[in-house]
């Protein structure tokens, strides 16, 4: 049996847990054919060679910088460019201190393959797991390399070296001195040196050789930090799934003999210890990649995100576009190493709550004590969130990229038809991006003038909002057949009470509200109005004007869009662009119908799911006539009790891209669009953006007070646990009892992506940047 008081049966140290993996020695045929084909993994490969050259190179670069900023100081440019060195200098010291915590890393890499290599009996969904984290690693194995040695070493690196070369050849020859000169890093050069070529092909070599060992360290130990995140993460989908299987491990069967009865017992005690061992490996092996990533991840999100200021700060100041477009592509690649590395620790931190979720919802209500006892002390452990805390700072996770972007903003200033596809999805998409080149020609060529600014970034904005849309098409079908299997496992019939007919009532009300509120929204308000009256508009001008050969200038639009004066005087492309647009925002507005009525329809009946949980334990007195009636009405209490926690986890992952679609993109479009209401006096102008204003705000509205419900009924199900009539229940009743008020206590919330949590507070956060967005508007245009 088990023993679960000496602690010597589950609570292993680190040698035994050791000596159990190597029972089974490796071959060096195994090891070859187990780990992927990645250099970094299957080769001896260790970082950052030329220790002394590396570390002296910084020392003079800190000096010259030092003696750059002091004599440079006057210069605007010049100081923020000699501060992006002093950052990209640092971070490629932390980069070269971090190297050894990246061999730890890959060392945590090499003993997950082995530990998983090594089982034998492995079912179909374990090897599809093991399939994605193989496709993941060579995913970030080639972007990395991809980012670092191919864009940033050729085009930062390589490029200017060859052009400081040719130059200091040209300049040779001609025998003048080297003055301004193509430069990798800006430093501060002597005059006294301008003259000597040997110093020049030194220094410039010796800068050379430094930034491309830095890409070299910091591609080794992004890629290491990554993969030990992806193996983290397997290791947790591999114990997830193992307690979803838990439901056919039966010991208590009718009709199974003692002596079998009692195998099948041991069988189960062999796999709990398995369980457990496994969970021991995954707290230890997230205290350990915590400690090891640190210096990575604060080299990222603090270093990279500093650089990311003062790239947007020349995007934004330097009027030349060659440097410009050298900017973005640093910015854009900077932003890479952050977001990954955010997704990496919000992906550890979700899957820490799908492993708590499967901890609880694990079918342990019909087995043995000894067993239930074991998933308490684990599920105890387990509510503790699994987070990587960096030095103990920060939470790492997709929050911290809204802090970089706020920190740079502050440094820079449909159910009956089941019809849920997204039709002609080719078109929508050519269409999208021939609309995003176009907007930013009208962006460059109407730079000038505020007004047509903001016309842009609305359309920039609707742009964004309509490509969301069309990438949320697998969560809007996934929503509406969750409230297809909800209408059919809750229905009515001579069982049901009157106050369950109530509620089933009530929610068939609200589902019939919310699909004729949306269809009212944007089928026939926004769709007529501003879809199908313009284009009908617009045809009527050009046929007009094509009758009195004039050129098609000043046209109704419905998207303020760059044309060409090359086309003005062409019927034929006119005719194919407006036509196109139109039926773009046809579909748009389609896309945002499915996914609306989806949300809604979902919320109400999560609603109603907690509602009827609430109203049967409130009726807990009436299953005291015998045990067995007791037992069979808990246990489905707390599948019930589960699923309602699963549906919640489930619908929170699955909305988070149409809920941060509704409360950000169109909270957006809502401080755009009462900009225009203050700031235009034309009054059929302001009507139009006051009608999109309304329609706007209701979406925002009914998302943020159906979170709100969400979060309230969580709060009245922890309640209706605590309030039911347990004290003269059976001690198993209230031992289930207390483990589902333990995952009560976590409150039902809808946090989309993790960043923040939708409720009626989120309408305040509109109204407020509504406000700071108008006080913009206002000085830009004044």
């Amino acid at each position: 049996m088990f023993c679960l008081l000496d602690g010597e049966v589950f609570w292993l140290d680190r040698d035994n847990v050791k000596r159990s993996k190597d029972q089974r020695p490796s071959t060096p045929s195994e090891e070859k054919h187990r780990i992927p084909s990645i250099p970094i993994l299957t080769s001896d490969m260790t970082p950052a060679p030329a220790y002394w050259f590396f570390n002296s190179i910084v020392v003079i670069l800190q000096i010259d910088l030092a003696i750059n900023l002091y004599t440079n100081w006057h210069n605007v440019l010049s100081r923020l460019l000699t501060l992006k060195e002093f950052l990209l200098s640092w971070s490629g010291l932390l980069g070269y201190m971090a190297s050894n915590n990246a061999k730890d890393m890959l060392r945590y890499v090499h003993s997950h393959y082995e530990k998983y290599e090594n089982e034998e009996h492995l079912t179909k969904e374990q090897k599809e797991i093991l399939i994605k984290r193989d496709k993941l690693l060579l995913k970030y194995d080639k972007v990395i390399v991809f980012m670092l040695k191919y864009i940033l070493h050729i085009t930062c690196g390589l490029l200017t070296y060859v052009f400081i070369l040719i130059f200091i050849y040209k300049c040779y020859k001609k025998g003048e001195n080297y003055g301004k000169h193509p430069e990798i890093i800006h430093s501060y050069l002597p005059k006294a040196f301008e003259s000597s070529m040997l110093f020049q092909l030194v220094y410039h070599t010796s800068i050379y050789v430094w930034y491309s060992m830095l890409l070299y360290n910091w591609s080794f130990i992004s890629r290491s930090m990554l993969f030990n995140f992806t193996c983290l993460d397997t290791e947790i989908k591999l114990l997830a799934l193992t307690l979803k299987q838990i439901e056919e491990w039966s010991v208590n069967e009718r009709g199974v003999e003692g002596w079998q009865r009692a195998e099948r017992g041991r069988e189960l005690e062999e796999r709990l210890r398995k369980i457990v061992l496994e969970h021991q490996a995954i707290c230890r092996g997230l205290l350990d990649v915590g400690k090891n990533c640190s210096k990575v991840v604060f080299g990222i999100l603090n270093l990279y995100g500093s650089q990311m200021c003062i790239y947007l700060a020349f995007i934004t100041l330097i009027d030349d576009f060659n440097t410009r477009l050298r900017y973005i592509s640093r910015y854009l690649i900077t932003f890479a190493f952050v977001y990954y590395s955010c997704d990496s620790g919000q992906t550890v931190t979700d899957l820490g709550r799908k492993l708590k979720f499967a901890f609880y919802e694990c079918s342990w209500v019909d087995k043995p004590y000894w067993f239930r006892r074991t998933i308490f002390l684990m599920n105890t452990r387990a509510s503790k969130e699994l987070v990587v805390r960096p030095f103990g700072l920060y939470d790492l996770d997709i929050g911290c990229i809204v802090w970089e972007k706020s920190s740079i903003l502050t440094d820079v200033q449909v159910l009956k038809s089941g019809v849920t596809t997204h039709p002609a999805s080719k078109f929508f998409f050519t269409v999208s991006l021939v609309i995003q080149v176009d907007l930013i020609l009208n962006l460059y060529t109407e730079w000038g003038d505020p007004i047509s600014r903001l016309l842009t970034l609305k359309e920039f904005i609707l742009l964004w909002n309509g490509v969301l849309g069309f990438m949320s098409s697998k969560e809007s079908k996934s929503m509406l057949n969750f409230v297809r299997q909800h209408f059919k496992k809750h229905k009515t019939d001579d069982k049901t009470s009157i106050k369950e007919k109530e509620m089933f009532e009530d929610r068939d009300k609200k589902v019939l509200k919310y699909n004729k509120v949306v269809s009212i929204l944007l089928t026939y308000t926004l769709h007529i109005t501003c879809g199908l009256v313009p284009y009908i508009m617009i045809l009527i001008s050009l046929l007009k004007s094509h009758q009195k050969g004039e050129n098609f200038k000043n046209l109704p639009q419905i998207l303020h869009l760059y044309f060409p004066k090359a086309f003005d005087t062409s019927l034929v492309f006119q005719l194919i662009y407006q036509t196109s647009i139109y039926v773009w925002y046809g579909l748009l507005l389609y896309y945002w119908t499915i996914i609306g009525k989806g949300v809604f329809f979902s919320f109400t009946c999560l609603a109603t799911e907690i509602n009827l949980f609430c109203y049967k334990m409130e009726r807990i007195d009436e299953f005291n006539e015998s045990e067995d009636k007791l037992r069979k009405n808990l246990r489905q209490i707390v599948l019930e009790h589960q699923s309602i926690c699963r549906n919640i986890d489930d619908f929170g992952n699955i909305s988070s891209k149409p809920l941060f679609g509704i409360i950000n993109l169109y909270g957006s479009q809502i401080c755009i669009y009462l900009a225009f209401i203050t700031l235009i006096d034309d009054i059929h102008i302001k009507l139009k953006y006051i009608t999109r204003y309304i329609i706007t705000f209701s979406f925002v509205y009914f998302s943020a007070s159906n979170g709100q419900t969400i979060t309230d009924l969580g709060r009245k199900l922890r309640l209706s646990l605590f309030q039911c009539s347990w004290i003269d229940k059976p001690v198993w009743f209230r031992k289930s009892l207390l483990l589902m008020n333990i995952r009560a206590s976590k409150e039902m919330v809808i946090r989309p992506f993790g960043l923040y949590i939708l409720d009626i507070g989120c309408i305040v956060t509109v109204f407020k940047g509504t406000y700071t967005y108008l006080n913009f508007a206002k000085k830009l245009i004044d």
